[in-house]
């Protein structure tokens, strides 16, 4: 009983190459939000800020020594809140300073973007 060896012609090498670029990007763009932070924002988080309702701002640490490049904090902004307009910088906290984070524009909470500040 014989058994045939598949051939691999170029149609195969291509295909083959194409799936190790893809693999490849991936890991790129993974390691890539690693260091930069991820530009999108968990579904869950997007979901408790509908729940709250209000206006909703993003803040993005701008801070080139941080671990934490990228990563966004938001900010709830009204009338009856202790900022009524968004600060351009994170306030702090108790637990932590916050001057790297930038105001980068509003949570639109239909969408889930983050709309440019004008």
């Amino acid at each position: 009983m014989s058994t045939r060896r598949k051939e691999y012609g170029p149609s195969q090498g291509l295909s083959m190459m194409r799936a190790l670029t893809d693999a490849a990007r991936q890991v790129q763009r993974e390691e890539f939000n690693k260091i930069v932070g991820s530009p999108e924002i968990d579904p869950k988080a997007i979901q408790q800020m509908r729940a709250r309702g209000g206006r909703w701002y993003a803040y993005e640490n701008h801070a080139l020594d941080s671990v934490y490049l990228g990563r966004l904090q938001f900010l709830r902004c009204d009338p009856d809140r202790t900022y009524t307009t968004p600060p351009t910088r994170m306030p702090d906290t108790q637990t932590s300073i916050n001057w790297a984070y930038q105001l980068i524009g509003e949570l639109n909470l239909e969408t889930g973007w983050i709309e440019a500040r004008q």
